[in-house]
């Protein structure tokens, strides 16, 4: 039938799990708000400076006046563009002039130099060479416009019967300007828009936050109920449930029959890795591992699972940090003080996050424990040293008189 508190402790669990992986989610939301609003100012003002900036170049090619043209029986209206110092009001001849200048300096433009070409519609003109994604031993030429900001255009051609459409690719970049200044304006509204919600998200708390305090508060009156009840059999009843939570599987009644059930697990809260094994004929051992000097240290216990009674029977408990082991049976059952220590120690492993891994990573982790202890005792040696320089700086121990008392 089971014990009540062990019952609703497993409950309790499984409800504070989901609550704290739902409050986790929420967190990392808010992380990610709070990391973009420290941002947005710098978006901001990316955005504004580009717009001003593109105004500006947007202006000063607008005041360029255009000159009039005859091609054939035709007169038209074109903005001039200077070419090594001469201006060009006919596109084909400015085309022609423009190739042949990259021609004449296709050597240095390959070197990787930018070459100045004159000057269109108010703004610089440079040409330079490109790699190729797809080729990196090949180079497509460019035109650049520099104004407030720079421009760049699509590779020029170099087909004689095409010269004009290189100038052309000018007035496509400056005609473009206008879409820059509306999608820019429109990354900036969006910007300011994604921070005011981030702000107003940012104010609401988590909504199941009064549940979690409340679950983890009766999680500790039943904590506490189960280990004041002096009660061997309430005491294995909690260790079943707990167990139970930490690997669902133990509730399965095939598992008492699988003599090479074993599963890994780790956390990042702690170093000592935490394996569940079976040891045959319904036995199980469970145990939170770590390296000393090259030796595994267990804190531990088998035990026999009763899937249907949803109990256990403690059949030894080993913890090396204090070389203690005792071992159990129908004649010399487990007493409650050590039923007890088992539950504090199942009750520890759920509260670390432990989670599933390989074999592999279970021992990497089991040998990176040692190295954590070793960090750890030479954290407590420096402790003890600091401590004993503080009483002698405190007077009370007279460094040169215990040098006397050694001699």
């Amino acid at each position: 039938m089971g014990n009540p508190l062990a019952k609703e402790k497993g409950e309790l669990m499984k409800d504070i799990s989901k609550l704290n992986n739902l409050k986790s989610s929420f967190n990392a939301g808010r992380y990610r708000l709070q990391d973009m609003l420290k941002d947005a100012p710098r978006q901001i003002s990316i955005c504004e400076k580009a717009i001003n900036l593109y105004e500006q170049d947007k202006a000063t090619t607008n005041a360029t006046n255009k000159v009039k043209v005859r091609v054939g029986d035709e007169e038209r209206e074109v903005y001039p563009i200077t070419i090594g110092g001469q201006e060009y009001a006919d596109r084909t001849a400015a085309g022609k002039t423009l190739v042949e200048l990259l021609d004449k300096n296709m050597t240095e433009l390959h070197s990787g130099r930018t070459i100045e070409v004159g000057n269109y519609r108010g703004m610089k003109v440079n040409a330079f060479a490109m790699e190729l994604s797809i080729d990196r031993y090949s180079k497509e030429i460019k035109l650049e416009l520099e104004g407030a900001k720079r421009y760049y255009t699509t590779p020029l051609n170099f087909d004689s019967t095409r010269f004009e459409g290189n100038i052309v690719r000018l007035d496509n970049v400056i005609n473009n300007l206008d879409k820059l200044i509306i999608s820019t304006k429109n990354d900036l509204a969006e910007i300011k828009q994604n921070v005011a919600e981030a702000e107003k998200e940012l104010q609401k708390p988590f909504e199941q936050e009064a549940e979690l305090v409340e679950k983890t508060a009766r999680l500790e009156v039943v904590n506490a109920e189960l280990l004041a009840a002096d009660n061997e059999k309430n005491a294995c009843l909690a260790i079943y449930e707990t167990l139970s939570f930490i690997l669902p599987e133990v509730e399965n009644p095939d598992i008492v029959k699988d003599d090479e059930f074993i599963r890994y697990f780790v956390s990042d809260n702690n170093t000592k890795p935490f394996v569940f094994e079976s040891l045959g004929n319904g036995e199980f051992f469970a145990s939170r591992e770590s390296k000393m000097n090259g030796d595994v240290m267990v804190c531990g216990a088998t035990f026999k699972l009763d899937v249907e009674g949803k109990t256990i029977e403690l059949t030894s408990f080993r913890d090396d940090s204090i070389g203690a082991y005792e071992e159990y049976n129908s004649s010399n059952p487990a007493d409650l003080e050590t039923l007890k220590k088992c539950l504090e120690e199942f009750d520890y492993v759920d509260s670390q996050d432990y989670k599933e891994v390989s074999k592999e990573y279970f021992h990497e982790k089991l040998d990176q424990s040692e190295r954590g202890e070793i960090i750890s005792r030479l954290d407590d040696m420096l402790d003890i040293a600091d401590t004993i320089d503080n009483a002698i700086d405190n007077g009370v121990f007279d460094k040169s008189e215990q040098s006397q008392e050694r001699l």
